[in-house]
């Protein structure tokens, strides 16, 4: 007999699909083989050096073995029924499918670009400053800024007085560079399985794709965070789906197939904002520092974050958790800056290594630029004889029409992002603005929820042409870079 006042729970069945939950030890085992397995060889080398077993480090066997430990001791859930039921969940949810989709494909297609540019034209003797294999599809990821993150993966930040004031590695943030070189190290064990030193143009090769490989899972995650940014909105699925078209089609996002730190700045960017919003302060926290610690402009999000927190002025107990939040981003850079004065005396070498690239305080001069270029050539001269400079200044304007738009519709953090992180590139001129508004992601939102049908088809087709055009000119080692 049921007593009075009380109810019977239902009993929810099992999910057989599911594998049973882990103790609290496999769970800790489970997370350090892991972390062997993937830091191994890189701590291997760093610690062990010339140590290794049939070619691979002591720290990687480690790895095995504690994997073995925790299977033997708690079978169930194996790590095969893990990533299992994972590839299930995944298949579940059409969502993530189309945004891996629309992530996995926009990237290879650039690469594909690249590839049909580099073995049909090739490009010029005189525009190949380095290269890490004679096979121009091994060499593909060599380009540009590449070999700076390549050297500082592989040597570390190399310092000596004649450096200051001159180009050197000290201007490029050590996050990427870091994951570019464990994704390299992961690269190199199918090299040392089948004793092929030379696997994908050998050492540097190996790392400038592992590079390639971050860029490209940290922009597929990204977008994973637009979808869910747009969610909290309210958009639909559609609307989703397009904003993440018009990310991945952007004229300038052919640098997340790119060993260069877009990726993993806009995976970084857009998780820190997804975690404020879900009220998830501590992910945000390390998130945010993230950003300040990939990119030397990663610092501006603080300054979005912070001037949102002013205008809203919201009470509460968080409110303090809120700030603090939001001060991550100059917490990282900040981190790195304590780095390079303990390496060099001067913290502003940081600085002056930013402008040795011509980074330097000049108001206006984008614009100016632009109108003295047409007023010379004229317009139509100035799109044939300028083209990159007209492409560059048509995504500015299309992003600050975005940032109207936000604006109007009381989106004040999206419209602090874009205003901060472009305002500041703007206003010393740099030659990566073009480069940084592909990662302002708040544009895309705005659009999405604007353009439909018609409009948004030919806006993605428009895009996608200008990203094409501009990767086939980048694997040429032309500008933009």
């Amino acid at each position: 007999m049921q007593a009075a006042g009380c109810s019977r729970v239902p009993q929810v069945p099992p999910d057989p699909s599911r594998p049973p939950r882990r103790p609290t030890a496999a769970v800790a085992l489970d997370a350090a083989a892991i972390a062997l397995l993937v830091l191994g060889e890189s701590l291997g080398g760093l610690l062990l050096a010339d140590r290794s077993w049939l070619s691979l480090s002591p720290l990687f066997w480690l790895g095995i073995g504690l994997g073995a430990i925790r299977h033997v001791l708690w079978p169930r859930p194996s790590w095969f029924a893990i990533a299992g039921s994972s590839v299930r969940a995944f298949i579940e949810r059409p969502a993530s499918r189309q945004t891996w989709l629309i992530g996995l494909t926009s990237r290879l297609a650039v690469l594909l670009v690249g590839v049909l540019a580099v073995t049909t034209v090739g490009p010029a003797p005189s525009r190949f400053p380095f290269h890490v294999s004679t096979n121009a599809v091994e060499n593909l990821p060599a380009r540009f800024d590449a070999g700076w993150y390549l050297t500082i993966a592989r040597r570390g930040y190399e310092w000596n007085e004649t450096l200051r004031g001159h180009r050197n590695a000290f201007a490029f943030l050590p996050a990427f560079p870091a994951a570019m070189r464990v994704a390299g190290d992961l690269l190199t064990l199918p090299a040392k399985v089948a004793r092929d030193p030379e696997f994908l143009g050998g050492g540097n090769g190996r790392v400038l794709w592992g590079g390639v490989l971050v860029s490209m899972l940290c922009f597929g995650l990204a977008l994973g965070n637009i979808r869910a940014l747009c969610a909290l909105d309210g958009a639909s699925g559609a609307r989703q789906a397009r904003a993440a078209v018009l990310v991945a089609a952007y004229p300038f996002a052919l640098y997340f197939s790119a060993p260069y730190t877009e990726g993993l700045t806009l995976l970084a960017m857009t998780g820190t904002v997804l975690a404020i919003r879900r009220g998830s302060l501590l992910q945000a926290a390390w998130l945010g520092t993230l950003t300040g610690l990939a990119r030397s402009n990663g610092w501006t999000l603080s300054v979005a974050l912070l001037a949102v927190w002013l205008v809203e002025r919201r009470s509460g107990d968080r409110r303090a958790a809120r700030f603090m939040v939001a001060l991550c981003p100059l917490v990282g850079l900040g981190a790195f800056l304590a780095w390079v004065f303990h390496r060099t005396g001067n913290a502003m070498d940081w600085v002056w290594a930013q402008g040795a690239w011509g980074a330097t305080f000049k108001p206006l001069s984008f614009w100016a630029r632009q109108y003295h270029a047409v007023d010379r050539l004229g317009l139509a001269g100035y799109l044939r004889h300028e083209t990159i400079e007209a492409l560059t200044l048509a995504c500015v304007l299309w992003v600050l029409a975005m940032a109207v738009l936000l604006l109007r519709r009381r989106q004040w953090l999206y419209a602090a992002i874009i205003a901060c992180y472009l305002g500041p590139a703007l206003a010393v001129d740099l030659l990566s603005i073009g480069r940084m508004t592909a990662m302002l992601f708040p544009a895309s939102i705005a659009a999405a929820a604007t353009f439909k049908g018609r409009a948004f088809l030919f806006v993605a087709i428009v895009f996608a042409a200008g990203q094409a055009y501009f990767a086939w000119r980048f694997f040429l080692w032309l500008p933009p870079f």
